[in-house]
Formats: C-alpha cells, structure tokens, sequence
C-alpha cells in the first residue's frame, strides 16, 4: 500500500512541475521587413493566460545608420506611452539592422488595461482561428 502512495505522490510531482494541464500556442507571420511572433499560453480550462508578443522591424541596408534613432523612436512610441500603461513593453535590438518591440502580457490583467472583460471567446481553438484567417502560421 505504501508503494501505491509512492507512486501517486511521484506522479503528482510530475503533474505539477509539467506544468499539465497547460496548452501552448505558437503563431508567426513575416511581411517585407516585418515579423511578428506571439507566445500564449492557455490554462486548465482553454482559457488565454499569459502571452508574450514580439514585433521584428528589419531596415534596409540604406537605412541601417538610423538604427539607434528608430529604436528612441519606438521607445518613446512604446515604453514611454501611458496607452500602453500595465503591458510589460521593451524595446531593443540587434545592434546590426533589427528593432524589436516584446509586448508581455497577463490576461487576467488585460480587462484593468483594456477596460474591458476578456469573454468566454478567448480559448485556444478561437484565438488560433483568428490569428491564421490574419495570416499568422500557428504550431
């Protein structure tokens, strides 16, 4: 009997540290000289939790000496804009011709910033519908 309690102990540490129960999705989408990528992650329930953004500005060779002044630009537009206020937003880059914009998020967070409730439309199956009929490549 006690090797039974063992064993269920073991397995619910497993459970635990995997993290079961979660989903994750995947999604990116490249134009000219843009990416974009989004991490979700999904709870027990489908429901969205927790997302992670990233926006990819890629200059042309002919642009690649305003490097510094499109990322104080995109600082300003971004990390110093009260519009963005409770989004964890960093901007930085490759140091060579990449600018990119990390947009992380809480979704039970999202209805304070938004001022508005995230409905119950915000499960896996409908969030990567939407993203690829926008283009976006989900995994």
């Amino acid at each position: 009997m006690k090797r039974i309690g063992l064993i269920g102990v073991c397995f619910g540490m497993i459970l635990l540290l995997t993290g079961c129960g979660t989903k994750k999705l995947e999604c990116s989408m490249s134009q000219e000289s843009m990416g974009y990528q989004m991490n979700l992650t999904f709870d027990s329930e489908d429901m969205l939790d927790t997302g992670v953004m990233r926006q990819t500005f890629k200059l042309a060779e002919d642009e690649e000496d305003t490097l510094e002044e499109g990322v104080q630009y995109l600082k300003e537009r971004f990390e110093n804009n009260d519009e963005f206020e409770g989004f964890e937003i960093q901007v930085t880059d490759n140091g060579k011709n990449e600018v990119y914009v990390d947009i992380a998020f809480d979704a039970s967070e999202v209805s304070d910033i938004m001022g508005e409730e995230l409905d119950e439309s915000a499960t896996y199956d409908s969030i990567r519908e939407e993203l690829e009929d926008s283009g976006y490549v989900c995994e």
